[in-house]
């Protein structure tokens, strides 16, 4: 029921979605500047770059699998009426990204950032995916600064076609552009503290989402517990799991919101190592989110005890 649900969502979006889509260009003559976005970390890069009055549209929501994500008709009109469109790329949303592959108004962030291309293939919801390239962009602060300055030149590009680009917009993109950038700067050099005295801590995770953000601070992963199609603590699977962590020296395991922590938690009890939630994804907040994620994650190599190996 939830694939026929979501091949008559992609029908709506199908016909709603203008011909000659992947040539277009914003219309100019002002108006509100509207900018789509497929996940929520990206959201926070188009509003503070964007005019008060624009209006920026998630496409995929909190909690969702940006992997198996099928427009509601809400969201393809959404997606439809944008001048702007920012995906990540590398397969991260493969709905979006086909829908705008080509299309002049699509930023795409891998691009942005100079990240190679990985697999092209798309993917049921619930499912364990291997990427060959980390598509999880937004965890590395480096990466998003790039995306902040591509996506500044963008919307410039975009206000200058509509007509509104005079020197006070100019001035005020340019202003968005470095408050954003010093911001990174100072959520980069805030974990980099608060994660020194961890420097070289082997970490387990529950989905390989965590390569980049970790050696944005110093850290290893060693290893993923959740095997396919298994998120349940059978006996093979916390033994196999609990080795991993033995041969990597690793002490914490990280969960998220979005994947089943039963077997994390049974590895827990079985190797004595602590559980940090973190949230990939976040609720378009990028600094907070990404705060939260360095705080938890402190705190558990704090009370693992973890040394340097």
């Amino acid at each position: 029921m939830r694939r026929v649900i979501g091949m008559l969502a992609a029908l709506v979006l199908a016909l709603a979605w203008p011909a000659g889509c992947g040539e277009g260009a914003p219309e100019t003559g002002g108006g509100t500047l509207e900018i789509a976005v497929g996940v929520a970390p990206l959201a926070w890069v188009a509003r503070g770059l964007a005019p008060a009055d624009a209006r920026v549209t998630v496409l995929v929501p909190p909690g969702a699998s940006p992997h198996a994500w099928e427009p509601t008709p809400a969201q393809a009109a959404a997606l439809q009426a944008a001048d702007l469109v920012l995906v990540v790329g590398l397969g991260m949303s493969p709905s979006i990204e086909g829908r705008v592959a080509g299309d002049a108004r699509a930023l795409v962030f891998a691009d942005a950032a100079g990240v190679a291309a990985a697999h092209d293939h798309a993917h049921d919801e619930g499912d364990d995916h291997d990427h060959a390239v980390d598509p999880h962009l937004w965890l590395d602060p480096a990466l998003v600064a790039t995306l902040v300055r591509a996506t500044h030149d963008r919307i410039a590009a975009v206000q200058e076609s509509r007509g509104v680009l005079d020197d006070t917009e100019r001035a005020r993109l340019a202003d968005a552009r470095d408050a954003m950038l010093a911001e990174i700067d100072r959520v980069r050099t805030d974990g980099a503290q608060a994660l020194a005295a961890h420097a070289g801590a082997g970490l387990v995770t529950v989905h390989d989402a965590w390569g980049r953000f970790a050696a944005s601070f110093g850290l290893r992963i060693v290893g993923v517990l959740q095997r396919a199609g298994e998120s349940e603590a059978s006996a093979g699977a916390v033994a196999e799991s609990a080795m991993l962590m033995r041969q990597g020296n690793a002490r914490v395991i990280v969960v998220e919101p979005q994947y089943s922590d039963v077997l994390a938690r049974r590895v827990a009890e079985v190797t004595g190592a602590q559980v940090a939630t973190l949230d990939p994804l976040g609720d378009g907040d990028w600094p907070a989110m990404m705060r939260a994620n360095i705080a938890a994650l402190a705190a558990a190599l704090g009370s693992a005890g973890e040394a340097t190996p």
